[in-house]
């Protein structure tokens, strides 16, 4: 296992973690019709960066060519599902959320959170 393996597999429960508060969040302020600070992912630049994107775009990513080919498949489609539900979920307003702007970002937060353990997985 080389050292980008060992500092995924030493982050991928922080976040998963990271990723289950922040759609708890939402889902939080969308029951409930709360204002809610939307985060994006990273990839325009890590001001309103979500942790993940950020640690993401500056600890990940940089070091990816290390990675063996199947771990950079996954984590390049982890980082297209991580952007598209940030994406997904600027779009919907809590205190007067649309039900199929809902459903969508729950699908692509599914995706994104299989893939996840399909990292996992694999650097187990």
């Amino acid at each position: 296992m080389n050292n980008i393996d060992g500092k995924l597999r030493d982050m991928i429960e922080e976040i998963i973690a990271q990723h289950e508060l922040y759609l708890k969040s939402l889902k939080f302020a969308i029951l409930y019709r709360k204002e809610f600070q939307h985060k994006d992912c990273g990839r325009e630049g890590l001001e309103n960066a979500c942790p993940f994107g950020k640690k993401l775009y500056t600890e990940i990513l940089p070091t990816i060519q290390d990675a063996s080919d199947e771990v950079k498949r996954i984590i390049m489609e982890i980082e297209e599902l991580h952007c598209e539900f940030h994406e997904i979920s600027k779009t919907i307003n809590p205190l007067n959320p649309l039900q199929e702007q809902v459903d969508s970002m729950e699908t692509v937060s599914l995706r994104f959170y299989q893939k996840l353990l399909q990292l996992k997985s694999l650097l187990k």
